[in-house]
Parts: C-alpha cells; sequence; structure tokens
C-alpha cells in the first residue's frame, strides 16, 4: 500500500468534483465544471498545504504573497487548459479526482510519498514529544514540499491541454512558489518555535496509524 500525505480538501473541492462526475455529455457545460474543480483544487492546495507551511514557519499571516502569485498562475492555466479541454481530458481528471480525493470526513486530498520519505516522517512522528533534530526535519520538510508541489500541482497540471509556451511559462511560476516555500523552510528550521510548529504540520498530514 503506497504512503500518502492527507491534505485538507474543502467541501467545495467534493462538492465541484461531483458536480463535474455527473455533469451532461454538453461541451461547454464540461469544460465549466471542470474550471470549477480546477479553481477548488486550486484553494484547496493553498488552503491545506501551502499557507500553513507558511504560517507554521513565520506565523499567521505569512504565505499571503506566494498565495496570490499561485491563484495568478492558476487562474491563466486553468482558463487555457479548459478551454481546450475535450472529452479523454476531462475524462483523466476525473479519473484524477477520483484517486487522490477522499470525501472523509473529513474530505483530503491524498500525496503519493516515496518510501524514504514516508519513512523519515514515520520518524518524526515516533519521537514527537523531543526536539527534532534540524538537519532531519530540514531534509523532511524540503522532500515533503517537493513531494506536495509534485501531487497537488504538477499532477493535475499535466492533465491540461497546454500549448508549449503556456506549458513553459507553468514551469517558472512553479519553481518560484517552490523556491519561495522551500526559503520558507530554511528561514524557520532554526527556530525552535517554528520547529515545533512544523514538525507537527508534517505529523499532521499523516493519515492515521
Amino acid at each position: 500500500m503506497t504512503a500518502t500525505l492527507r491534505v485538507p480538501a474543502s467541501p467545495s473541492l467534493c462538492a465541484s468534483a461531483t458536480a463535474l462526475r455527473e455533469v451532461a455529455a454538453d461541451p461547454s457545460a464540461v469544460r465549466a465544471a471542470a474550471r470549477a474543480a480546477g479553481e477548488a483544487w486550486v484553494e484547496s492546495v493553498l488552503d491545506g498545504f501551502v499557507l500553513p507551511v507558511a504560517a507554521a514557519a513565520r506565523g499567521r499571516p505569512a504565505g499571503r504573497r506566494t498565495a496570490a502569485a499561485a491563484r495568478d498562475l492558476a487562474d491563466g492555466l486553468i482558463g487555457a487548459g479548459t478551454r481546450r479541454l475535450d472529452a479523454a481530458a476531462a475524462a483523466a481528471f476525473v479519473a484524477f479526482l477520483d484517486e487522490r480525493l477522499a470525501p472523509g470526513p473529513p474530505p483530503t486530498i491524498a500525496v503519493p510519498l516515496e518510501p524514504p520519505l514516508a519513512a523519515a516522517l514515520a520518524s518524526l512522528a515516533r519521537v514527537s514529544g523531543a526536539p527534532a533534530a534540524p538537519a532531519a526535519l530540514a531534509e523532511a520538510l524540503h522532500a515533503t514540499i517537493d513531494a506536495g508541489l509534485a501531487g497537488l500541482l504538477d499532477a493535475p497540471l499535466a492533465l491540461l491541454p497546454l500549448g508549449l509556451v503556456t506549458r513553459a511559462a507553468a514551469k517558472v511560476g512553479r519553481a518560484a512558489i517552490a523556491h519561495r516555500v522551500h526559503a520558507e523552510v530554511d528561514r524557520a528550521v532554526a527556530d525552535p518555535d517554528a520547529a515545533d510548529r512544523l514538525r507537527a504540520l508534517l505529523v499532521g498530514y499523516l493519515p492515521p496509524a
């Protein structure tokens, strides 16, 4: 069984995913439903992953500029992708949502983890009563950010029918977002309070044993 992170999903994401599954065959209705589901997915990623990492690293309301940049990037990509969405791409998006979205309660998005990262996170959970070694915590955090961005952004973006120029722009924007989130971690791991918050966040993403 593949280990996963469980990132909180919004009720609106669950509702829009259901609406996309049930939408009629009319292409314009499918595109509208896919756009709504894509936008709800992005909001869940920001509220459930990007902003919590920033808040754990620096306190609230950290991460707003990163979230705004991600929304701007996603809005253009979702708009471009759903305008060109055909039946096959829509079916692939539905299958992706069916695979990753767990209705709960509480609803969550499953992010697959490679075995080394899963083992590192399990180790952090086992020693939650003692301070984490900064190097080990930083390594786990950076790997979790990479896994999260791959599963939460790269995977759904790969399903959108985007042109070469748009896809290249997406890579640049994604790299900028990743840089900002990684930088939050680099600044925070030496602060004991921030390190405790970040470890608690990581452990909270693990499904119950």
